[in-house]
């Protein structure tokens, strides 16, 4: 992992538990002045890839989310042509900039589609109510990745696989879907793809360039409490993996 990356996941604990004390006392003030719920607010995911784990790419569930307005982990990747790419942490942290509330907001989380500014939609993952303050990690696994399809999976409370279905590349092209976007399965991307229209491709793909795929997750949610609107975390990069066609 890049040492940057490393300083800034631990910063950010370290501003989570500071935050946390304060969270809790507001919370108090709150309920006693009020009787109302706190203000729905959602930690990120935090990222368990280990360098070993090239194409396995692995996030921890933060336990301590309202499972009232927790509801589950949007999955978004961006590809980039591997010459010429920014460094890792600067693609981590454009990422994270751009996969903010106002952007977030336009993507179709039912359908599992949506492009924008180069960043897809992969996977909504949902997470029972039982789940949700639990202590789980959830593991995105690419390593059949133009092959035979990569596979999603969470761990149920007993420690078995309640969710296991192909990762799907998200992309838009004229005439499929009324919003022009479309989803197909990792391994068909070598039979699939038009460059210079899918939109999920980078700019100045031909079909023979190596590429590198990154991966973000955001904790997902709905306010339940007062402004009936989707709640979204921080996106937590969890790591890339390389794709060659």
């Amino acid at each position: 992992m890049n040492l940057s990356i490393a300083r800034k996941r631990l910063n950010r604990r370290r501003r989570r538990s500071r935050a946390g004390l304060v969270f809790v006392l507001l919370a108090s003030l709150s309920l006693i002045t009020c009787g109302l719920p706190a203000e729905p607010f959602l930690y990120p995911p935090e990222s368990e890839t280990t360098p070993t784990e090239s194409t396995r790419l692995l996030f921890r569930n933060p336990e301590d989310n309202n499972p009232d307005v927790f509801r589950g982990f949007l999955i978004f990747y961006r590809l980039y042509i591997t010459t010429g790419a920014p460094t890792e942490s600067e693609i981590a942290d454009a990422g994270e900039s751009y996969l903010t509330t106002f952007n977030l907001s336009n993507y179709d989380i039912a359908n599992e589609r949506g492009v924008y500014g180069g960043y897809s939609l992969l996977r909504y993952i949902e997470v029972p109510l039982g789940d949700r303050t639990t202590d789980f990690v959830t593991m995105l696994d690419f390593s059949a990745v133009a092959t035979v399809g990569g596979k999603g999976e969470a761990p149920r409370n007993d420690g078995s696989i309640y969710d296991e279905q192909p990762l799907r590349r998200t992309y838009q092209r004229d005439g499929i879907w009324q919003d022009g976007t479309a989803a197909q399965a990792f391994s068909w991307l070598s039979t699939s793809y038009k460059a210079g229209n899918d939109t999920d491709l980078p700019t100045g793909f031909t079909g023979s360039e190596n590429m590198i795929c990154a991966v973000w997750a955001v904790c997902y949610g709905f306010d339940v409490y007062d402004s009936f609107q989707n709640v979204y975390s921080e996106a937590e990069y969890i790591g890339q993996f390389d794709i060659t066609l």
